[in-house]
């Protein structure tokens, strides 16, 4: 293959890859990667920013911490303030999964202040990230307020993906607190309002069932909870 070619496909992939990762296709941006030069991409700071992403969020962290390094590497000091905020969001997510709390807050706040207004779907993600930073600092109420924000620009947005975690995040903290009431009412009210254009469950949907679930199962409602 012509190397020509291969930073062609790159820059195309580079400009089509965050609005698919904004609509949650993780697997369809894994795909385009798969198809292409892993060091093309690695060497690419915007995409190998957004193939990070999609790694991370489908499980494979240690090639996402590698994406991410790598996107640090060659991202230009002069690239615009989104790319910059999607690569901090990322790395915040990293140090959150490695269980540093604090620079996963700070990273936290630094791309949200680069992303501003725009780039719903790594806005909401990063404010979930956020929230779990402040659980794990134990910053409860903090946290709370967090995910509501995040369910609020979901709904508002109709960008679930990050919604339905924070949902799952809140209701688990609602049942440490003993208001096991309002996390079914919480949940409920997220299974029956996500729902596609037909009416039916979004894939993001299954962290929220699997909560509500777990949460039927506690109160011995056996049937619901099946």
């Amino acid at each position: 293959e012509m190397s020509g070619g291969s930073d062609e496909a790159v820059r195309i992939v580079g400009l089509a890859a965050p609005q698919v990762l904004q609509e949650g296709a993780l697997v369809t941006v894994l795909h385009w990667a798969h198809a292409l030069p892993e060091t093309a991409i690695l060497a690419d700071g915007r995409l190998a920013t957004c193939v990070g992403w999609a790694l991370f969020l489908t499980g494979e962290v240690e090639r996402a911490e590698q994406y991410a390094e790598s996107a640090r590497a060659n991202l230009s000091p002069g690239a615009d303030s989104l790319s910059r905020g999607r690569l901090v969001g990322l790395q915040s997510f990293l140090a959150n999964n490695r269980g540093q709390d604090t620079e996963a807050l700070k990273l936290g706040k630094r791309a949200l202040k680069l992303l501003g207004g725009a780039d719903p779907f790594f806005r909401s993600a990063i404010l979930s990230n956020l929230g779990d930073a402040q659980a794990g600092l134990g910053d409860l109420r903090g946290a709370a307020q967090t995910y509501r924000q995040v369910i609020q620009l979901g709904e508002q947005l109709g960008n679930y993906f990050a919604a339905d975690y924070a949902v799952a995040s809140l209701a688990g903290q609602l049942c440490v607190q003993g208001q096991l009431r309002e996390a079914i009412l919480l949940c409920q009210r997220a299974v029956e309002q996500h729902v596609d254009a037909r009416g039916n469950p979004l894939p993001s949907t299954g962290i929220v069932y699997l909560t509500l679930g777990t949460m039927n199962y506690e109160t011995n409602d056996l049937e619901r909870a099946d």
